[in-house]
């Protein structure tokens, strides 16, 4: 299978790679995986998902461009839409694999080569304090060197020596308490120097006015003042009564006449068989037809179909057939404008009666039965040629193949 270079990935390598580096401190620890998880998705050559179970080599390579990989492991890996998840570590241990060195991970599918390019295993964020230890620690006891310092009571049993310090400055002061209850109330004091005047204070309302006096002489007049700018214009007034028509002007000079516009006379020589319902007839461009207009498009006096354009485009003319006059199938048609079906006019007044028949007998026979020239009713047989009426001196009768008929 030509598995495609392109796969996503992640690594959780370094995530537990401390559980993995072969120092004591940590084969002691309990409940730590010596494995990895590695998932990923396997795409084909084509970029389709890879489904099913494939062999697959995981290695590890302490250079970019190792031959030989400080770790390997094939596993029959299962695949659905291309994804997969494997336990790296199962096959081959991977303690003091990851010694504080960058590593590189290749792939290996089946048969195909190793893709390329390997990807470098780095640090996960947690992971890059795993050196130094940050927050809460739950050790069992802590030894420094083979010196036991804490034992398994969180008891210091090491150098006693600097445990105890120089006395340090004072602190800050706190800060002040609450306020306590107000006191009681003092005796009055002695009454005080009077104060200065204040300001004055704010003018009061106008009063009422009073009675108005009486009316002086007349000033001289005034010079007159500057005239003031233009009002707005006033509302137009209702329009006046319509004047009589003037004389009748002189004619003007005849214009040029206009270009010819687009007409309606058309032929075809399309083949159509009378009928109703949608026909199509090619003919010539430019013409005015419009949709719903009206046409006829004719063969012959006597046979000719009317109907209403449906499309007009180019050459072809489209038109729904609803109403024939005449029969057969034409070639050559001429076309124009129909005006509408009228309303159905009004029913005709009944005629009158016509006189009434005379009355008589009529006898059918085949001449092979009924003797030559004797009519039952007492006329006589005549001789008669096909279907044609033969008429007696006073009565008539046809002859059709060997059968008579006589009417008396």
């Amino acid at each position: 299978m030509n598995i495609k270079k392109a796969i996503w990935r992640y690594i959780g390598a370094v995530l537990v790679a401390a559980a993995v580096t072969g120092t004591s401190a940590a084969a002691g620890a309990s409940g730590v995986p010596a494995t990895l998880t590695h998932q990923g998705r396997l795409f084909d050559s084509e970029g389709n998902p890879v489904n099913g179970t494939q062999l697959i080599t995981f290695r590890f390579y302490s250079g970019a461009n190792d031959a030989t990989p400080a770790v390997s492991e094939t596993l029959e890996v299962a695949l659905e839409d291309g994804y997969f998840s494997v336990a790296l570590g199962t096959q081959s241990s991977l303690e003091g694999l990851f010694d504080g060195d960058i590593k590189f991970f290749g792939i290996t599918v089946g048969g195909d080569p190793e893709m390329i390019p390997r990807v470098p295993v780095r640090s996960v964020p947690y992971a890059m304090v795993s050196g130094d230890a940050i927050g809460d620690i739950h050790p069992t006891s802590v030894t420094v060197g083979a010196t036991l310092v804490i034992d398994e009571n969180g008891q210091w049993v090491g150098d006693p020596s600097g445990l105890v310090g120089p006395e340090g400055p004072m602190g800050p002061a706190g800060p002040m308490g609450p306020m306590g209850p107000m006191g009681p109330m003092g005796p009055a004091g002695s009454m005080g120097a009077v104060g200065p005047m204040g300001p004055a204070g704010a003018v009061g309302p106008m009063g009422p006015m009073g009675p108005m006096g009486a009316v002086g002489p007349v000033g001289p007049a005034g010079a007159v003042g500057p005239v003031g700018p233009m009002g707005p214009a006033g509302a137009v007034g209702p329009m006046g009564a319509v004047g009589p028509a003037g004389a009748v002007g002189p004619a003007g000079l005849q214009g040029v006449p206009g270009a010819a516009g687009a007409g309606y006379l058309a032929t075809s020589s399309s083949t159509a068989t009378m009928g109703l319902g949608a026909m199509v007839f090619t003919t010539q461009s430019g013409l005015a037809y419009q949709v719903n207009t009206r046409v006829r498009a004719a063969a012959s006096a006597l046979a000719y179909m009317e109907g209403v354009v449906t499309a007009y485009s180019g050459t072809t003319l489209s038109v729904t057939v609803d109403r024939v006059v005449g029969s057969g199938t034409f070639s050559s048609w001429k076309i124009g404008v129909a005006g509408d079906v009228g309303a159905v006019g009004p029913t005709g007044p009944m005629g009158s009666t016509g006189p009434a028949g005379s009355s008589a007998h009529c006898y059918f026979e085949d001449d092979a039965y009924v003797p030559w020239g004797t009519c039952p009713w007492g006329g006589t047989w005549k001789g008669g040629i096909g279907s044609v009426p033969v008429a007696t001196p006073d009565k008539p009768f046809w002859h059709t193949a060997n059968v008579w008929l006589c009417c008396d």
